[in-house]
């Protein structure tokens, strides 16, 4: 017999015979897990394919439509056209006779403001001279008594009639030549004298070339310049003069012509 006999432990019996018991109910425990596991892998791997989705490269169609996005949604854009501005994307509150229901505009233009620096600074200059002439002629003390009486007063006033009604119609000969871009269409309209208007106009779709032109220091840093649109045919090219953005305009209008050759193809 041996030396040394150890008596089994009550306890460490019932131990062994609970952990017997909870074999069956671990094992069931255990499939659980491995389930829940399988589910975590799965919500685990959405966000990679989803992420996948976001990096793939998107197609010519999905960049144009991006970048029209892009455009529409500036600061200026869908909203009315402020006075003195040049160059408005997507303007409210303007229309044409010949507008069709479906026809945006999406591109208004004039020549930039800067182009009125010339005459602008010609009329201040004739505005002032002759408050200069008379402050010189009361300061030396100059008589003016050999002149007919009321004649500085008429002459005065048609004087400033003159220079006013000079100003008065090139501000109206730069503010409503204008040109207009839709999604069909391509307008100039030119006024001439306050009495004579011409609106030249042709489609998208007899456009061939959009070319522009930027020359001299002032328009390369103020960002105007001359576009112009080469059409097809008998029709006239359009000749945009000094108009803010040249690079921008000539991109829309290729893309819209870009988007309208699909959209004929696919018809």
């Amino acid at each position: 017999m041996p030396d040394i006999f150890v008596a089994p432990n009550e306890n460490l019996k019932t131990k062994t015979e609970d952990l017997h018991k909870r074999v069956p109910e671990d094992n069931t425990s255990l499939e659980n897990l491995n389930l829940e596991k399988e589910e975590d892998k799965a919500i685990e791997l959405e966000p990679v394919e989803v992420q996948n989705e976001m990096i793939r490269q998107p197609s010519k169609e999905e960049k144009l439509n991006i970048h029209t996005s892009l455009d529409s949604t500036n600061s200026y854009s869908n909203s009315s056209v402020p006075l003195f501005t040049s160059y408005w994307r997507n303007p409210k509150g303007v229309y044409f006779e010949t507008q069709e229901p479906n026809e945006d505009i999406i591109i208004f233009l004039r020549k930039h403001f800067l182009t009125n620096f010339n005459w602008l600074a010609s009329v201040i200059i004739l505005l002032i001279i002759p408050i200069v002439v008379f402050s010189l002629i009361t300061y030396f003390r100059y008589s003016m008594n050999f002149l007919p009486t009321g004649f500085i007063e008429v002459f005065t006033a048609t004087y400033y009639l003159f220079i006013i009604s000079y100003g008065f119609n090139r501000f109206l000969d730069w503010y409503y030549n204008i040109a207009l871009i839709t999604k069909e269409r391509i307008f100039d309209v030119e006024l001439s004298n306050l009495v004579s208007k011409t609106v030249v106009a042709t489609k998208l779709s007899l456009v061939q070339d959009v070319k522009n032109k930027q020359t001299g220091t002032m328009r390369s840093l103020f960002n105007y310049g001359d576009v112009l649109i080469q059409t097809a045919g008998a029709q006239d090219n359009f000749l945009m003069h000094a108009v803010p953005k040249p690079e921008s305009v000539v991109d829309i209008v290729e893309n819209l012509i870009g988007k309208r050759n699909r959209e004929e193809e696919n018809v």
